[in-house]
């Protein structure tokens, strides 16, 4: 059986842990990659508000429907020009991993930034200087996450510093931590345009990256007016099927992860793809 997990607010309509649980329970999956601010909003729950009780109290909520914390989202712009931002999103990082392991959670999880902070496609992010500072801040983060027997999950794509093979790899050797992971998202690595092949992108992270990978993400995408579009799984051109078994083929039991997939889909994702071996 596939370790199905889905990104929390792909779940609509719920407000609390225990709705949040509940739901999940009933489209037959036991993981969450949980953004807090985004599936709770009323829930205060930046650097200062996170704290052990907290994590404990959502952690028995989820546990009572069978569900664990995969993954605890904490995306921020890791190479923001301003340079209080990128400060402000390194202690909230740093609050999370402290924090992780009250929620159950393994991971903590963040991409990489960029340069435009309006997130706009641009080959300055492909700089040495903006692969410097984002490997500073995350062999930072990595030993904090080493105090805390946590895993700084990094997800590379396409309009990143962290955007491919080569430029994780020089991530590891900089970084030099076993704290450092890998959250594969091969729909992330393509080009912008779709001109690419999400599963020997997968292969070869895999391949060369597979003791680092974590978690793998599972994002449908088609090609609409020569733009790349991500969307819910069975909505685009993805070879979902032959990817989930490349996936659980190199990391047995591993966290798969659905992003974009909502509501009913994850039911019937979990159940068209739950069998493969």
């Amino acid at each position: 059986m596939v370790n199905f997990g889905v990104r929390g607010h792909d779940v609509t309509g719920v407000q609390t842990p225990e709705e949040l649980g509940c739901a999940l329970e009933a489209y037959g999956v036991h993981n969450v990659q949980l953004a807090l601010a985004k599936s709770f909003p009323t829930l205060p729950s930046g650097a200062r508000e996170i704290n052990p009780g907290m994590g404990a109290q959502v952690r028995r909520a989820l546990a009572a429907h069978g569900v664990e914390v995969a993954v605890l989202g904490c995306y921020f712009n890791m190479i923001h020009p301003d340079p209080a931002e990128r400060a402000a999103g390194i202690a909230k990082f740093e609050a999370y991993l402290q924090n992780a392991r009250y929620f159950g959670a393994p991971i903590v999880a963040s991409e990489t930034g960029s340069v435009d902070v309006t997130f706009a496609y641009t080959e300055e992010n492909f700089t040495p200087a903006a692969f410097e500072v984002a490997a500073q801040v995350i062999r930072g983060l990595c030993r904090v996450a080493e105090r805390f027997g946590a895993i700084v999950g990094i997800e590379p794509g396409v309009n990143h510093p962290i955007h491919d093979a080569e430029t994780f790899g020089e991530l590891v050797e900089y970084v030099d931590s076993p704290a450092l992971g890998l959250v594969l998202d091969p729909t992330a690595l393509m080009p912008p345009g779709g001109a690419g092949d999400a599963v020997a992108i997968a292969r070869e992270m895999l391949e060369r990256f597979g003791e680092r990978v974590c978690a793998c993400h599972l994002v449908d995408y088609s090609v609409q007016e020569g733009k790349l579009v991500r969307c819910g799984i069975g909505a685009g051109v993805l070879p979902a099927r032959e990817l989930v078994k490349l996936f659980c083929s190199a990391r047995p039991a591993g966290y798969v992860i659905t992003e974009f997939t909502e509501d009913e889909g994850i039911r019937r994702v979990v159940e068209e793809l739950g069998d493969v071996a």
